[in-house]
């Protein structure tokens, strides 16, 4: 739950589904992405309309 909080962004993901729950839980610090919060627009765009998707689902 504690990367859960540091993931989370105000607002992103848009969705609360399981996907953007994974997603929050992801350790993305370890990775070249880091936090949610530093990623680019574009990024959480193309991410958000993924998980708007109902493929997604």
């Amino acid at each position: 739950m504690i990367l859960d909080a540091l993931n989370r962004e105000p607002g992103f993901p848009f969705h609360d589904g399981e996907m953007a729950g994974r997603i929050c839980g992801f350790d993305w610090p370890m990775t070249v992405l880091s936090l949610i919060a530093g990623w680019p627009q574009s990024l959480k765009t193309s991410t958000a309309m993924i998980l708007d998707s109902p493929v997604a689902n």
